[in-house]
């Protein structure tokens, strides 16, 4: 029951976690496809938009369902190593790749709306936006942009392994200035030692010749 349990609980705390954050992501998606609208003023502000359109900012939100399993499957399809770029890479992209037509999906129902200078409502919910679109543009319709997400994901999977390589880098930093320290406090005590025996030879040499 280990993977199922994993996969239940990722896709569960995923799905909050986009259902808290889905009327930011609406508006952030408004807001990209505001480049199509003369002198941008559909939206002026983040603000402006909440109000505006406060009836619409879930739209899609059912979409995240089925892309957070797939994402959280990508993860538990996990190829070798957890900590290694393979699997990092392996997770990213099938996790994503499965999610993909999802995602385009709940972006286009996001962007669909009665208000004017935006793009008019054509799809009534998740599965029906993907028929369309399989319909009408083709497999190539539901994957548009994958290019950029891989190069993206591989971006994703060098991060952990600069971060390791920026420990690793203090690490022997931290490591040649204790050195340093040793050597140089080595040093001092043998030219401490060295003095302290000149100076006990030179002080045996005056008592001898006290002596005579």
């Amino acid at each position: 029951f280990g993977p199922l349990v994993s996969l239940t609980f990722g896709t569960s705390m995923s799905i909050l976690a986009d259902f808290l954050s889905h009327p930011l992501s609406t508006l952030q998606a408004r807001f990209m496809l505001q480049n199509r609208i003369p002198k941008f003023s559909t939206y002026r502000s983040l603000f402006s938009g909440l109000r505006t359109c406060r009836f619409e900012l879930f739209n899609g939100l059912l979409a995240s369902v089925p892309r957070n399993i797939a994402l959280t499957t990508g993860v538990l399809c996990c190829v070798g190593d957890p900590g290694s770029i393979h699997s990092i890479f392996s997770m990213g992209l099938i996790g994503g790749t499965l999610s993909y037509p999802f995602l385009t999906a709940q972006r286009r129902l996001q962007c669909q709306s009665s208000h004017v200078n935006m793009i008019r409502k054509r799809y009534n919910g998740t599965f029906h936006a993907l028929r369309l679109i399989r319909q009408e543009e083709g497999l190539k319709g539901l994957f548009r942009g994958y290019g950029a997400f891989v190069v993206a994901c591989g971006i994703w999977c060098t991060l952990p392994i600069f971060s390791s390589l920026m420990g690793e880098l203090s690490e022997y930093s931290h490591y040649m200035q204790r050195e340093r320290k040793k050597a140089v406090r080595k040093e001092v005590t043998t030219e401490m030692n060295k003095a302290r025996r000149e100076a006990q030879k030179s002080q045996n040499e005056q008592d001898k010749e006290g002596y005579m």
